[in-house]
């Protein structure tokens, strides 16, 4: 495909998408990074024709609806309408952007990428979409790569407006799976949790308890290592110790001490 036919003053945005898609499932990951990079600059001028909003599906964008009330006359809400499609349009596209780039940098293990490509796009984490998000903290805790993974998190977390949407918990629940607890963070997971005003009481009290369970475990496998970490010649006397008292009455070995 001539990525250089696609670079010109005004472009199609769903036939940029369709051919990012195309890259990347033919495995071409630099060329869906330049098809990326060039969708979301901003000197572009990317168009959304009136059958992207029926027809890009198979681009990632989905379909919006323009209801528009027949009683209105005046063509203001009309409009109103055209305009936050048109804004919800281009949101998904960028959104469809983020998460094909995404993909292609960690199939590059260029995974240090990506968060400088995103704030080109968002400026902060904070107004990262729910599904770029999900995407960082997966890839993040591959690498592992934990640091940089709550750097985005805790400042999206934070940020209100993120707090009204529904895959909030979600994605709560994902950052303390992913990254709190390979570190053996519990307490700090145990806090974010309790800090959290947005969880439902029972989300809360769910998580709250299987942190407790996952405290319990690793209590439990911490011991278990101390124990293994001994000496085998320790091990030997202890299991020794452990025939003599089961095989001597403990009055007869006080006779044979004597």
């Amino acid at each position: 495909m001539d990525l250089e036919s696609l670079s010109r003053q005004q472009i199609d945005g769903s036939r940029l998408l369709e051919v990012a898609n195309d890259l990347l499932l033919f495995r071409k990951f630099d060329d869906v990074l330049k098809v990326c990079r060039l969708g979301t600059n901003t000197k572009q001028d990317v168009v959304f024709p009136s059958s992207v909003a029926c027809s890009a599906g198979h681009a990632g964008l989905e379909h919006v609806d323009h209801h528009v009330d027949d009683g209105n006359q005046n063509g203001v809400k009309h409009n109103s309408v055209d305009v936050n499609s048109n804004e919800i349009i281009k949101r998904r596209f960028e959104e469809s952007l983020c998460v094909l780039a995404i993909q292609a940098y960690a199939e590059l293990d260029q995974w240090q990428h990506v968060e400088p490509f995103l704030t080109h796009c968002y400026g902060t984490p904070a107004a990262y979409p729910v599904k770029v998000v999900q995407l960082c903290i997966l890839l993040y805790a591959k690498v592992h790569s934990y640091a940089m993974a709550e750097a985005i998190l805790l400042q999206w977390l934070a940020f209100p407006d993120n707090q009204s949407q529904l895959q909030y918990s979600s994605i709560l629940e994902l950052y303390i799976s992913q990254v709190l607890l390979p570190q053996g963070k519990v307490d700090e997971a145990c806090e974010l949790v309790q800090r959290t005003q947005c969880l439902k009481p029972d989300s809360k009290l769910n998580l709250l308890k299987h942190l407790k369970e996952v405290r319990e475990r690793l209590e439990v496998n911490e011991q278990k290592n101390t124990d293994d970490s001994r000496s085998p010649l320790m091990k030997f006397v202890d299991r020794i110790g452990q025939l003599v008292c089961r095989f001597f009455p403990k009055a007869r070995f006080k006779q044979i001490q004597n």
